[in-house]
């Protein structure tokens, strides 16, 4: 019994023995591996800021700026570290550690991918630039103002003032209208007019009233189609460009468009048809009113 224990003491002994030889003829190569990670820390601290100045002449996303600064600044980090690992001699610490992190990392992908695809997606409209706050945009049913451009989401501020937060993906991979893209919009303005009016008349005074808006874009014609034979009206369509920023813009422009055209056809004895309704009577159809009235009287009913 003894001597087992002295055995194992003599065991245990002679291990911490060969651990501090083992530290000892490690020391110089520990001191040169914590070395390296110091001056690899200063060097991903200048990385960073060096990416955080380039990226920011030509993104305006800051959200997206720092997380491509903190990933500069991690990857060169991480390449220190790998070093001074190599240097201390643990070349299986080195690969378990990448292969533990490539099972991570595919775990993660499949985990949240959703999370994935949104965060992908917002990194991916920030470095195209696609969207940016005030953007006046329709994306699916929701048409608006851009207030907040994420990593993971977009909010949309609606004509009606409700916030309408969208996953970065929806608006990443289907389609979207980008009012402001351009800043200029045409306004396509429907009208109808009576049958009983001379359209090339019609025509001149409806030009003139809105070339006498004083909002329309220089360089755009003002342009007048007559679309349809209606029910009760003839139709027609008047197209004119305007200076685009806000939905109240062209709300605007429409208003005036409309408020100019009713001045100039009320001066000019122009009529703006109402819809009429044309009612046969009889058994059969196609028997005027007062007939059917005046065969009513006579028979006494």
């Amino acid at each position: 019994m003894y001597s087992e224990i002295s055995d194992a003491a003599a065991f245990i002994a002679n291990k911490f023995y060969q651990w501090g030889v083992d530290t000892i003829e490690l020391l110089p190569n520990l001191i040169v591996a914590i070395l390296l990670i110091l001056l690899f820390v200063l060097l991903a601290r200048m990385v960073r800021r060096g990416v955080t100045r380039l990226l920011s002449r030509f993104m305006h996303n800051e959200a997206v700026v720092k997380l491509v600064a903190k990933l500069a600044y991690i990857f060169v980090f991480a390449i220190g570290i790998l070093i001074s690992l190599e240097v201390l001699h643990l070349e299986r610490t080195v690969t378990s550690l990448l292969a533990g992190i490539g099972v991570i990392g595919l775990g993660l992908g499949i985990a949240f991918q959703d999370l994935a695809a949104n965060f992908i997606s917002g990194v991916s409209m920030a470095m195209k630039n696609q969207v940016k706050i005030g953007d006046l945009i329709k994306t699916g049913e929701f048409y608006g103002t851009v207030s907040y451009v994420g990593l993971r989401e977009t909010i949309i501020r609606t004509i009606s003032g409700q916030d309408v937060i969208i996953p970065n993906k929806e608006i990443y991979q289907n389609p979207m209208i980008h009012y402001t893209a351009h800043q200029k919009r045409r306004i396509d303005l429907a009208i109808g007019v009576s049958y009983g009016e001379d359209l090339e008349q019609v025509e001149k005074i409806t030009l003139e009233a809105i070339r006498g808006l004083d909002f329309l874009l220089k360089g755009k014609e003002v342009k007048l189609y007559f679309t349809e034979f209606a029910s009760s009206s003839i139709n027609l369509e008047v197209q004119y460009w305007i200076s685009f920023r806000t939905h109240a813009e062209y709300v605007y422009a429409v208003s005036e468009g409309i408020k100019a055209v009713k001045s100039a056809y009320n001066k000019n004895g122009i009529t703006i048809p109402f819809p009429i309704r044309t009612l046969d009577f009889g058994i059969k159809g196609g028997t005027p009113l007062a007939d059917v009235l005046s065969e009513s009287t006579k028979s006494g009913q």
